[in-house]
C-alpha cells in the first residue's frame, strides 16, 4: 500500500474537518441542502455529459487502486536486473529463453519476448516505441478525466452561492431584511467552499498523482526498450550499465564494477 498517498487524503480530510469545526459555532451552515445538490449533482452530471458515466466510475475505481496499491518503480532495481542478465548471456547465449517465464515486469517480459522471436532490432524498437506511445497516450486520458473533472466543482460552487445571492436581493424590501442578509450570505457562500474544496482535495490531486505515476512508468518502459535492444546485441554489461544509468540523476545511478553494486532498493515494478 503507497501510505504517502493515503496519510495525503487522511491530511487533507482533518484539515477540511478542523477549518469546519473551529471557524463557527453554528455548525449546520456547512450541511446546506441547496449547495451540496447544486455542487456534487451538477459536477456529476456535468461529467456524464462529457464521458460515459459507467466509465468515470470505473476509472474512479482503477485510479484509487493505482494510487493506493500500485507498486513503486524503482528504476534502478530494472537497471540492475537488465545488466546481470547481460553478463549472464555473454556465458548462456540461451539464457534469456529460459529467463522469460520467471521475468515478473510485464513490459520486460514482453520485450525479452520478441527478442527471443527473433524480430530484427529496427521492429522490435518499432513495437515496442509504438507500445510505450499507447501506453502513455491511455494514461493521459485517464489523467485529462480528473483534470477536466476539476473544473466543475468551482463553477458549480458559484452557480450556488449566485442563486444564494439572487434570493437573498430579493428579501431586501421585506421586513427585518437587515437581519437576514448574514445567515443568507453565509448560506450562500457554503457552495463555493464545496466547489472549491472538491477541486482542490480530490481531482486535482489525483489528477496529479495519475500524472506522475504516468511519467515514471513511461521513463522506466524507456529504460526497458533501451536495455532489450542491447541485450539483443550481446553489448558488454558496463556499456549497458552507463547507457541505462543515463535516465537517473548521478546520486541515483548504480555501478556493479568489480561485482559491487548500489543499493538497488526495492524490486522492480
Amino acid at each position: 500500500m503507497n501510505f504517502s498517498t493515503l496519510l495525503g487524503f487522511i491530511g487533507a480530510l482533518a484539515v477540511f474537518l478542523h477549518s469546519v469545526l473551529t471557524s463557527t459555532s453554528n455548525r449546520g451552515v456547512f450541511l446546506n441542502e441547496h449547495g451540496i445538490i447544486i455542487v456534487m449533482g451538477g459536477t456529476l452530471t456535468a461529467g456524464a455529459i462529457c464521458f460515459p458515466l459507467f466509465r468515470m466510475f470505473k476509472l474512479a475505481l482503477m485510479a484509487f487502486k493505482k494510487m493506493l496499491f500500485g507498486q513503486q518503480i524503482d528504476y534502478r532495481a530494472t537497471i540492475k536486473q537488465m545488466v546481470e542478465m547481460a553478463d549472464k548471456v555473454r556465458t548462456d547465449p540461451n539464457f534469456l529463453k529460459k529467463e522469460v517465464g520467471v521475468i515478473r515486469q510485464p513490459f520486460l517480459k514482453e520485450s525479452i519476448s520478441l527478442v527471443n522471436d527473433g524480430f530484427p532490432e529496427d521492429q522490435i524498437r518499432e513495437i515496442l516505441e509504438t507500445r510505450i506511445a499507447t501506453h502513455k497516450s491511455r494514461n493521459n486520458n485517464e489523467t485529462k478525466i480528473f483534470q477536466t473533472m476539476a473544473k466543475f466543482p468551482p463553477a458549480f460552487g458559484l452557480l450556488g452561492t449566485t442563486l444564494g445571492m439572487i434570493a437573498l436581493l430579493q428579501e431586501l424590501g421585506t421586513e427585518d431584511a437587515v437581519k437576514k442578509i448574514g445567515p443568507a450570505m453565509a448560506i450562500g457562500l457554503v457552495a463555493t467552499m464545496y466547489g472549491i474544496t472538491l477541486s482542490n482535495f480530490v481531482f486535482i490531486p489525483i489528477a496529479e498523482n495519475l500524472a506522475e505515476k504516468n511519467r515514471e512508468d513511461t521513463t522506466l518502459r524507456k529504460i526497458i526498450l533501451e536495455g532489450v535492444l542491447m541485450l539483443k546485441s550481446r553489448m558488454h554489461p558496463l556499456l549497458i550499465e552507463e547507457k541505462l544509468n543515463s535516465y537517473l540523476l548521478p546520486s541515483e545511478r548504480i555501478s556493479l564494477r568489480g561485482g559491487g553494486s548500489g543499493d538497488s532498493g526495492r524490486k522492480a515494478a
